[in-house]
């Protein structure tokens, strides 16, 4: 399998998870395989950066990028202590988004895929 579709696979894994352990231990396993040592821990019931000060090389060549998307996402995790995102939950959408805001719980890719379901379910509503 190609590289590309390796990692996007397990990002793909990473933005499905629906607990915060098994996401942890999914970037746990991406840091492994691409930015080794660097991990997520655990502490009294938050998680700590993969290190503290530690920033992910920039290196060229074909890890580089899959490095860099795994620590960014643990930098996430470990600042806000949530998922760093989902699986839209549009009827028809199965992309991923990256929880932007620091509100409520995001559960759509887009506005327009949140309009869509609004208005899906007021017509699903007003139709009964």
């Amino acid at each position: 399998m190609p590289l590309l579709c390796r990692v996007a696979d397990e990002l793909y894994e990473v933005f499905a998870d629906t607990t915060l352990d098994q996401c942890v231990a999914d970037l746990n396993g991406m840091l492994a395989r691409w930015a080794h040592p660097p991990r997520l821990s655990d502490h009294d019931g938050t998680f700590l950066a993969p290190a503290p000060g530690l920033r992910p090389t920039t290196r060229r060549g074909a890890s580089g990028w899959p490095r860099s998307a795994a620590y960014a996402l643990a930098a996430i995790v470990a600042e806000t202590g949530r998922l760093p995102g989902g699986i839209c939950h549009a009827h028809d959408c199965d992309r991923p988004y990256l929880n932007t805001g620091s509100g409520g719980e995001q559960r759509y890719c887009s506005t327009r895929c949140a309009t869509r379901s609004r208005v899906a379910a007021y017509r699903h509503r007003h139709n009964d």
